[in-house]
């Protein structure tokens, strides 16, 4: 009787766990560089026009007695933005206003910077009403 030509099943080599773990890191690094890649600055009134053209975002109170309205439905607004600082920028916003969005009210921007007009044109505009959110003494009842 010959030898016996059975294959012996082969356990993954050295080369196969390599392009495992490879493969792993380089999802892993997307993954991460994706969502760093998604987040903006915030930056205040007085960093704007270092950063002119670049995408940023800018939060802080709408001022008062500055809301303009512009054009059909209010789509088209211009509002001062006083930011941390105390310092007020010019913000120029075409879309659907937020419900929440008032004099006084916090605010969130995000948009470029023009430095030459000295005017912040904001794509998206996020806004909040403080007193909705804020917790107060619920109203004895009567029976």
């Amino acid at each position: 009787m010959g030898p016996v030509n059975a294959e012996t099943p082969r356990k993954p080599g050295r080369r196969v766990w390599g392009w495992i773990a490879l493969s792993a890191g380089a999802v892993l690094y997307l993954v991460i560089s994706s969502i760093g890649g998604t987040q903006l600055p915030y930056v205040n009134a007085r960093e704007l026009p270092e950063l002119s053209d670049r995408r940023v975002r800018v939060a802080g109170k709408v001022a008062y007695g500055g809301i303009e309205l512009d054009g059909p439905g209010d789509v088209s607004i211009r509002f001062g933005l006083i930011d941390e600082a105390s310092e007020t920028v010019l913000i120029e916003y075409t879309g659907v206003r937020p419900d929440a969005f008032r004099e006084g009210a916090q605010a969130a921007v995000e948009g470029t910077y023009d430095a030459a007009g000295r005017v912040f044109h904001a794509s998206l505009l996020q806004a909040k009403c403080p007193s909705k959110y804020e917790v107060g003494l619920a109203e004895p009842t009567r029976k």
